[in-house]
């Protein structure tokens, strides 16, 4: 399991470099780290050597890179001694391509070097593996953080041997003068980060008036590798948040051309256009949203906190909302920003904290509710749902992102939920709306009931539509928001599942038919299907 210590840690890799790879510890199985690390020197703590190991299981299995760590206490020759440790390990091995990678961590002379295998040397160039240890592992190392620094570098090293897969070069161009050939180079561990004249005179970044010029603007501030944490750009939780985090041209570099790839597909703003959410479109699925609050002075600021401890992303940099840490991100704030997306938890519940994005079909949300489920009966004091301060005749709107659910919904999360789990909870009391956030509770014991309540919904005979997608399939259909409807082509009071399977066996070019009731009116509706919208593998 992972600790917040250690999500802390790993974070920075979202915020700067929109890298976190927090699901790798889930998709993972343990593996023996002293197959890939040596700690000599005692460097690593426990969970150091755990997550390193795994994330270095990862690059094995995925990339066929059999990549080793030393640390090393005692006087060596640290050329000598990386090639004469490489042949004694072997590295390069384990993988079926004998492609290997050792990195070798002198404290005595404190110096840092890492070994290539022959066949590696076309990917990682003399010139990227001195970039990555000046500009991603010794700013690290300089503060005392071996272990994130390791992990940081293995994020660079993994993003590389991807882009070389998909025939892309390292682009060393803006390079000259900035870092010298070969692969060694001064460890500067624990000397503490030394500030430049240049990060001194950093000049401010300024919010905009609109999210998009915003993000735009911190998008300069990386390719400039502005340092700052209170940059205006940002919202005051995240230049707090950030104050603490080691930041490294790498990593700036690294998103900057990210994002060059990226298209944005649309803001979404809440009600009172108080919050925004900048969506990039799932063709891309390794672009991920940004969210930004509007300040008192009418200007847009990024929220990097909420999106830093709310997503993730799997081995293949795909995000998704991470529901074990809704609380401490606060990224439920931003659930209407995702309206247009459904969220599919990979593989039931040892996955259940990973929402995975996918376009809703025909882009339209619909139920057999008008509103949500209410509370039926609650079974005391001391009862989760009790303690959280719900009450019987609370109507449910919203359950882990699920808006108007259904009763069976509602129980069927409740039944699957992974102990620990943020459930966050939007519910109506007369005529005020409120939420909760709880922690899934351990499973009961036989015959008591593990959330302390029961439900039942104020259903509709036929679906109700509940939100339509801009320009998606259902609203050229003529679908609004609180249509009922009564007939899909041949079907008759449709089920929500009949409505599934029709969409589901559609083609492009055919005709569809739907009769509504809206303002007590039955309103024949007709169109013709478009393609799917297309998304990226999830990998």
């Amino acid at each position: 399991m992972i600790t917040m210590n250690w999500v802390a840690k790993t974070v920075l890799f979202l915020l700067v470099s929109a890298s976190v790879i927090l699901a790798y510890f889930f998709y993972i199985s343990p593996s023996n780290n002293n197959v890939f690390i040596i700690d000599d020197a005692l460097l690593l703590s426990p969970d150091d050597e755990m997550h390193i190991g795994r994330y270095h299981n990862m690059l094995l299995d995925e990339y066929k890179i059999d990549y080793r760590v030393i640390t090393v206490k005692e006087k060596v020759d640290i050329d000598l001694y990386a090639l004469d440790e490489f042949e004694r390990l072997k590295v390069g091995e384990n993988s079926e391509s004998l492609r290997g990678l050792l990195l070798v961590i002198d404290t005595y002379s404190d110096r840092v070097r890492l070994e290539v295998s022959t066949n590696l040397e076309p990917v990682f160039t003399d010139v990227f593996i001195s970039y990555i240890e000046r500009r991603q592992m010794i700013p690290f190392f300089n503060v005392g953080r071996v272990g994130d620094g390791i992990f940081a570098t293995s994020e660079l090293i993994r993003i590389r041997a991807e882009d070389a897969k998909n025939g892309r070069e390292f682009d060393d161009t803006k390079l000259a003068g900035s870092t010298g050939g070969g692969a060694k180079n001064n460890a500067g561990i624990g000397v503490g980060k030394t500030i430049t004249s240049s990060e001194e005179d950093a000049s401010n970044v300024y919010a905009a008036d609109n999210p998009e010029e915003t993000l735009r603007r911190y998008f300069v501030a990386l390719s400039q590798n502005n340092p700052r944490a209170d940059l205006d750009v940002f919202t005051p939780e995240t230049q707090e948040f950030m104050s603490g985090l080691v930041r490294t041209v790498a990593q700036s570099d690294n998103t900057f051309r990210r994002y060059q790839r990226c298209e944005i597909d649309r803001i979404v703003y809440n009600h009172d256009e108080t919050l925004a959410v900048l969506l990039h479109d799932l063709s891309n699925r390794a672009c991920d949203p940004f969210t930004f609050q509007k300040g008192n002075d009418g200007k847009w600021r990024l929220d990097l906190k909420a999106i830093g401890l709310g997503l993730g992303h799997t081995y293949g940099n795909i995000w998704y909302v991470d529901y074990s840490r809704q609380e401490v991100s606060s990224i439920w704030k931003y659930d209407f920003g995702f309206r247009d997306f459904r969220f599919k938890r990979p593989n039931g519940e040892q996955f259940d904290h990973q929402g995975i994005p996918y376009y809703r079909p025909w882009g339209f949300r619909a139920s057999h509710v008008y509103e949500g489920s209410t509370i039926y009966k609650t079974y005391g004091e001391g009862t989760p749902i009790y303690d959280a301060g719900l009450r019987k005749g609370d109507v449910i709107v919203s359950w882990a992102g699920i808006e108007q659910p259904h009763s069976w919904s509602v129980a069927n999360r409740m039944k699957r939920g992974r102990e620990g789990l943020d459930v966050v909870i939007k519910y109506r009391r007369d005529d005020k709306y409120l939420h909760t956030i709880m922690k899934v509770p351990p499973v009961a014991e036989p015959g008591k009931l593990r959330w302390g309540a029961t439900y039942n919904s104020n259903g509709a005979l036929s679906p109700m539509v509940h939100y339509v997608t801009p320009e998606s399939v259902a609203s050229e259909l003529g679908l609004k928001q609180g249509d009922i409807i009564v007939r899909w082509n041949a079907i008759e009071q449709p089920e929500w599942k009949d409505i599934y399977q029709q969409i589901k066996a559609a083609k492009s070019g055919d005709v569809v038919i739907v009769d509504v009731l809206r303002n007590d009116s039955v309103l024949p509706l007709s169109g013709v299907v478009k393609a799917p919208r297309k998304m990226s593998e999830v990998k």
